[in-house]
């Protein structure tokens, strides 16, 4: 299998962060074993890599050719997330939009966002 045909999933630790919601995983990471939240919306799902955005962050990635993906459940619960933390006169489509683009920002590349 080529690396960019893996489906390789970015996770916070759970050590850098709580849970902001019930319904979460907690699986290692695959580089350095360190437990992370995986959204529930990664149940059932096919997943060969966990990796936690430490591990993501020191460059092993950076010249691998990916593509990079958000599930819509996911990003609705981060907003919901949001919604319940931060008293915001943005939308939910605000949201989301500034949201993807502060990602893309960071690893440089296109999200997507899949069902």
């Amino acid at each position: 299998m080529k690396e960019k045909d893996r489906i390789v999933v970015i996770t916070a630790r759970c050590i850098d962060m709580t849970a902001y919601y019930d319904d979460i995983d907690k699986i290692p990471c695959s580089e350095c074993g360190e437990m992370t939240w995986l959204s529930s919306s990664w149940r059932g799902r096919k997943i060969d890599k966990i990796v936690c955005g430490h591990c993501f962050e020191d460059g092993k990635y950076k010249n691998v050719d990916y593509s990079a993906n958000v599930t819509e459940e996911c990003l609705n619960n981060a907003i919901k997330m949001i919604r319940e933390h931060y008293d915001l006169t943005k939308t939910d489509k605000e949201l989301k939009k500034e949201a993807i683009e502060i990602l893309e920002k960071q690893i440089g590349k296109k999200i997507n966002i899949v069902k």
